[in-house]
């Protein structure tokens, strides 16, 4: 019988995210390093809000976010600027910021949060640049000149120099410039380096000046003259250096001017913009210059003609954004070679630079790669947060839907079939970092945790005693001050110790100690709190509730911090030579990304930024059910490989009826508890595409991740370029109950996957080389591939340079919506095809019905069986895919989840999921608010 999974299609989540104000990349471009790409490399996003996000720029093309450093109120990001210590240092990158104030801001990439603040004499500060990179052997007894020094303009003309020698954390006042007078409007707005010693800036009085940074004194006055400004101030937004030492401004008149290095004469002015231009970049080479801005246009200038005749031309423009142009960054390294944009419409964009005119551009994505949302399938709820706020919705059943549609009810509210049930505002300075709730035994209530980078807080949700009363009652829950924190440590490689866990003792607050991560376990016994620095700390949680529902919260005194399993890496000469020029984020790559608990809530996992996943076992006496358990560095782990590339996603099977007993281990010196699906947890790679399954007792793969390795893993799953954002498990309750149900979804801000685990993948079909041996049923394809598996279709050929290659170019027509339900196309079929459901309050997707038409087969094509996945694209941006609702039998009734737990009752006929929350934020729903230029609405 076929069993339907409904969707609740969502878009009433108001989650807005920020606009962008800067971009930086870690490494900057020039001649000498264009051709070579360095793993290091990373970009700086600034967020209006005060956030910064830190993106990887993989060779690849795929563009990973992997971590936040979290802003606060009435905060905000306006430059960004990145630095190397020397080689004889350890060559560590450091990030630093400003914003509407007079500080400079070095951040703590590890802690995710500031490591210093300088003040630079209570001045606002409008933009910030750091020295080039002195490349030269540095002479005895002139260190310091191998250091870079930054350089910050204020709005009182002056410009002051900061170094930075010391490392990170050091940050010093050296000099101020020749100040300009501030009555001419002398507002230093942009500034660039010519060389390591010159400092070039522009102004609000309609001029540029260039420093000498040894003399301090101002060497060159560069005025627009009458002819541009006509009487009125032109403020210069901003500046760059050629690679051959020539000057280009942007002006709030719309134009671009290029100027001479040498003598500081204007030698050519273009006007590609209808309005202010704030942003400007250039290629490594020195040959493009790149403008946006207010107009919505970014602008391409080209020099052309021989030596004695080069001048620059517009090459061409197009329109990338929706709204005012803020910042651009470039860089050029190996096959990477891209620009990248941003603005008040909140969405990255990757911009090709070799290829402006014929290839692609590419957005990212404005929805955080990790979710900001979860639910309580149990009791219909979901939450999300965002800044300083937390909202919890209540869903209604999906059948309740289906009734007051059929009767005509409801169908002109929006709000029909949810409800905003309690709304929770931290009064923090900090933005949210995460947040979590867990359910309570006979549904009396919630405990919800909330995270910034300096505080922990806990509250207690729950029903009111009224029925008419739908909101949640909220009330705080104190955390105690003075828990003490044990340090539970690896001593596997000490052969005199008798037992397997050494234990340190001290005092913690764990409520001030802030998180980047808090997650109830399962059974809501334990709070995870991974702190900013990544330590693992683990809260033992007991709530009593008494006759008139009221909580009584106790704190087991006993803190527990999982020591990570120490990482040997064997490093060539070469290969740390090579990291010490090109810099290093020091023990960064150890953060913390992705933790998971196994559903009996006895086992941990945990994964960072380089790949390792740790994991911890809970151990105690069965027979003795007053000893208190331990946890336990799982005896495995250091036998776990290292993954190919940051686990973006982890999550444990779901253990079945028949497998939730615990089995020992015959072991006297390990109790390890064994359960045969407990142990399983799925991986969910950033890059490439591929998903591993591992049993995490013995740190060996699954035998479907043997028999299905990442090249049996269909080209349309391969080919994607979004990070994994979550994971879904669809598991029968009990083993015994009719056909087996091994569903794994995997989400993305883009796309939803599934893949039948009870089946192996079949090998992809050979990427064909020419359009005759491709044959089209009812739609035709968009395109084919080439050998190299990218897409052509008379657009692209070849390798691309960072940014999206699968994006139709401008003027093709995206491909329609395809209506039908699961795809089970004949044999041997295409794993393009997928399934697209028409705009109705659910969805039903079955696992038996063929899918019509309009599908695309090969030449060959026979009857046979259908393909063990399925994909679409239609939900996006997509910011969670998570299950919802109630039990289900297969003759539709509904069984609350709670009860379960609670009473054991047969469960041969009853599934885990059936209802799913497809949470959605579209961008044309968000109010970017008005245009500062709006006269033209036109398109390329």
């Amino acid at each position: 019988m076929t069993k339907p999974l409904y969707l609740h299609r969502s878009r009433f989540v108001d989650y807005t995210p920020s606009s962008i104000t800067a971009l930086a990349f870690s490494h900057p471009s020039t001649i000498s390093t264009r051709n070579s790409f360095t793993e290091t490399l990373r970009l700086a996003i600034g967020r209006s809000n005060g956030d910064i996000e830190i993106w990887h720029p993989r060779a690849d093309k795929v563009w990973y976010h992997e971590t936040t450093l979290k802003g606060g109120a009435d905060r905000s990001i306006e430059g960004l600027a990145w630095t190397q210590d020397p080689r004889e240092f350890g060559g560590r990158l450091r990030l630093f910021s400003i914003g509407t104030t007079s500080h400079i801001t070095e951040w703590d990439l590890l802690e995710g949060k500031p490591k210093k603040h300088m003040d630079c004499n209570g001045a606002t500060i409008w933009s910030i640049s750091a020295q080039p990179r002195n490349l030269d052997n540095v002479k005895e007894g002139e260190e310091d000149e191998a250091w870079q020094n930054l350089v910050v303009g204020v709005d009182d003309g002056s410009v002051i120099v900061v170094g930075t020698i010391g490392g990170p954390g050091h940050l010093s006042y050296v000099k101020t410039l020749t100040k300009v007078s501030a009555k001419s409007g002398g507002r230093v707005l942009s500034l660039a380096w010519q060389g390591r010693y010159k400092v070039v800036a522009g102004l609000a009085d309609s001029s540029m000046r260039v420093w000498d940074l040894r003399s301090g004194q101002i060497v060159q006055r560069m005025s627009l003259g009458r002819e541009i400004t006509r009487g009125k101030n032109v403020l210069i937004w901003a500046v760059k250096v050629l690679a051959n030492g020539d000057i280009v401004c942007g002006t709030s008149s719309g134009e671009v001017l290029f100027w001479n290095g040498k003598n500081y004469t204007l030698k050519q002015r273009l006007r590609g913009h209808e309005s202010d231009v704030l942003c400007l970049e250039t290629n490594a080479a020195g040959d493009m210059v790149f403008s946006a801005g207010i107009d919505m246009k970014t602008v391409v200038y080209h020099i052309v003609g021989g030596d004695s005749r080069k001048k620059w031309v517009e090459l061409g423009h197009r329109r990338y954004h929706q709204h005012d142009v803020r910042a651009m960054a470039a860089f050029e390294g190996g096959d990477i070679s891209v620009l990248v944009s941003g603005g008040m419409d909140m969405q990255p964009v990757t911009i090709p630079i070799r290829n402006f005119l014929t290839e692609n551009h590419r957005k990212l994505a404005a929805i955080p790669q990790k979710p900001v949302a979860m639910t309580v399938p149990e009791e219909r709820l979901l939450m999300t947060w965002y800044e300083h706020e937390v909202k919890i919705w209540e869903m209604d059943h999906i059948l309740d839907v289906f009734e007051r549609d059929e009767m005509g009810l409801g169908l002109e509210n929006e709000e029909n079939g949810r409800k905003l049930v309690s709304r929770i505002v931290i009064n923090n300075e900090e933005n949210i970092t995460s947040a979590t709730i867990s359910p309570l035994l006979g549904a009396v209530g919630h405990l919800v945790a909330i995270a910034t980078t300096g505080e922990i807080k806990l509250f207690f949700v729950r029903r009111s005693k009224k029925a008419s009363v739908q909101a949640l009652r909220v009330n705080k829950i104190p955390i105690p001050t003075d828990l003490i924190l044990k340090n539970v440590k690896n001593s596997s490689e000490d052969s005199d110790s008798e037992s397997d866990v050494d234990e340190d003792e001290e005092p913690i607050d764990i409520s001030i100690t802030g998180a980047r991560s808090v997650q109830f376990s399962p059974d809501g016994k334990w709070l995870l709190v991974i702190s900013p620095g990544s330590r693992i700390l683990l809260v033992r949680v007991n709530v009593e509730i008494d006759e008139d529902l009221r909580p009584s919260v106790n704190f087991e005194p006993t803190v527990v911090e999982l020591e990570r399993v120490p990482r040997k890496e064997i490093i060539r000469p070469e290969v740390k030579k090579r990291s010490l020029e090109t810099g290093n984020h020091g023990q960064y790559k150890r953060t913390i990304v992705s933790t998971a608990f196994s559903s009996g809530s006895r086992i941990l996992a945990v994964t960072d930024i380089e790949g390792w996943v740790d994991s911890y076992l809970y151990l105690d006496d069965e027979e003795d059910q007053t000893a208190d358990g331990q946890w336990v560095v799982n005896p495995a782990a250091e036998a776990m490989p290292r993954l190919q590339s940051t686990a973006a996603v982890i999550e444990f099977r779901p253990a079945t009826a028949q497998t939730t007993k615990l089995l020992s281990n015959s072991s006297k010196s390990q109790n390890t508890p064994l359960v045969p699906d407990d142990d399983r947890l799925a991986i969910a790679l950033a890059s490439p595409q591929s998903l591993l399954e591992f049993h995490i007792l013995t740190s060996k793969l699954t035998p479907w991740s043997r028999r299905n390795p990442s090249e049996h893993f269909p080209n349309s799953y391969k080919r994607l370029q979004e990070v994994p954002s979550g994971i879904v498990w669809d598991l029968p309750l009990n083993k015994a109950s009719g056909p087996s149900k091994e569903r794994l979804w995997v989400w993305s801000t883009n796309w939803l996957f599934m893949f039948d685990l009870s089946r192996d993948l079949p090998l992809p079909p050979p990427l064909p080389t020419s359009a005759s041996e491709e044959l089209t049923v009812g739609k035709r394809k968009r395109g084919g591939e080439n050998a190299s598996g990218k897409p052509t279709g008379g657009f692209l050929v070849g390798r691309t340079t960072g940014t999206n290659p699968d994006i139709p170019p401008p003027g093709s027509k995206p491909g329609k919506p395809q209506p039908g339900t699961f795809i089970r196309p004949p044999s041997p079929p295409t794993e393009d095809a997928m399934d697209i459901d028409p705009a109705t309050p659910a969805v039903t997707l079955s696992a038996t019905t063929p899918h019509p038409a309009k599908q695309t087969v090969s030449k060959q094509s026979t009857e046979g069986e259908g393909l063990p996945f399925w994909h679409t694209h239609k939900y996006r941006p997509l910011m969670g895919f998570f299950r919802i609702g109630n039990r289900w039998n297969e003759d539709g009734a509904k069984k609350n989840e709670i009860e379960l737990l609670e009473k054991e009752e047969d469960e041969e006929d009853w599934e885990r999921c059936r209802e799913m929350v497809v949470l959605e934020r579209p961008m044309w729903d968000i109010d970017l608010g008005p245009r500062f230029y709006g006269k033209r609405d036109w398109r390329t």
